[in-house]
C-alpha cells in the first residue's frame, strides 16, 4: 500500500509484470467470506462495545500495557478481547496489571488465534499495528485506532490516514495510555466517525487480491 511499479523499476527486469497496490493484498480466503457480514453490522454498536486489540506478533514496545491502562481509567463499559503472545516481552507484565485491573472493562486475553477474521467481525472497533493485519481490518471495514510498531509500517499508517482509512495515533513508543483513551472515547461517542472509517477502509481491499495475483500468474502460462 503506497508502493507503485515505479518503486520496483530498478529491482525487476524490464518484462516483469508488477501487482503492487491494495488490489493485490494476499487475504486468505475466510476474510472474503466473512466480508459481507461484517461491512452489515457497521451501522450499529454492541451492548456493551466489544474492542479488539492485536498489537503485533511480540508487541515490543509494550503497546497492549499502554492499552490496559487507559481501559484502567476507561469511564464506560467495553468488553476487549487481547490477542497477546506467551513469548512477547511483556506479557507477564500485562498480565499481572490485568489482575488488579480495577475498571469497566472487561478484558479477555488469547494466546494466539486463528479465528482472526471471526474476531473482526464479533469486534466494533480496533487498536492495531500497522502491518499486514491493516488490510485484513480494511476489508472487513473494521473501525481502527493504529499504530506503527515497525519502522516499515510508516507509510502504511501514514497512506491510511491519508485515505480517512484509520485514525493514526504515532509510533508505538510515543502512544501513551491517554492518547489510546481519547481515540477510544472519539470512535465510541461518533457514530459518524466510525462509519466513515469503516466505508473508506473497506474500499481500500476487498478480499479478492489473491485471486488476482493468481489469474495474473496463470496468464503467464496460456
Amino acid at each position: 500500500m503506497g508502493r507503485g511499479r515505479r518503486e520496483y523499476r530498478s529491482l525487476v527486469p524490464d518484462r516483469c509484470r508488477v501487482l503492487t497496490g491494495s488490489r493485490y493484498a494476499l487475504l486468505r480466503p475466510d476474510f472474503r467470506r466473512a466480508r459481507a457480514q461484517s461491512l452489515s453490522r457497521r451501522e450499529s454498536l454492541s451492548s456493551p462495545p466489544k474492542l479488539l486489540v492485536m498489537c503485533g506478533a511480540t508487541d515490543p514496545t509494550n503497546l497492549s500495557g499502554q492499552v490496559v491502562e487507559a481501559l484502567a481509567a476507561f469511564p464506560q463499559e467495553v468488553e476487549c478481547t487481547l490477542v497477546l503472545s506467551p513469548q512477547a516481552p511483556f506479557c507477564t507484565e500485562v498480565m499481572e496489571d490485568l489482575k488488579v485491573l480495577e475498571s469497566q472493562a472487561r478484558v479477555k486475553v488469547l494466546p494466539g488465534t486463528d479465528r482472526v477474521a471471526e474476531l473482526m467481525v464479533e469486534s466494533d472497533i480496533a487498536i492495531g499495528a500497522a502491518g499486514s493485519t491493516s488490510w485484513e481490518r480494511c476489508c472487513l471495514g473494521l473501525p481502527c485506532l493504529t499504530v506503527v510498531v515497525a519502522e516499515n509500517q510508516d507509510l502504511i499508517g501514514r497512506h491510511l490516514e491519508e485515505r480517512k482509512a484509520t485514525i493514526l495515533l504515532g509510533r508505538a513508543e510515543d502512544v501513551k495510555a491517554e492518547v489510546i483513551r481519547r481515540g477510544l472515547v472519539s470512535l465510541l461517542q461518533n457514530d459518524d466517525l466510525r462509519r466513515e472509517l469503516s466505508e473508506n477502509s473497506s474500499q481500500l481491499i476487498d478480499g479478492n487480491g489473491a485471486a488476482r495475483v493468481a489469474d495474473a500468474i496463470e496468464e503467464l502460462y496460456t
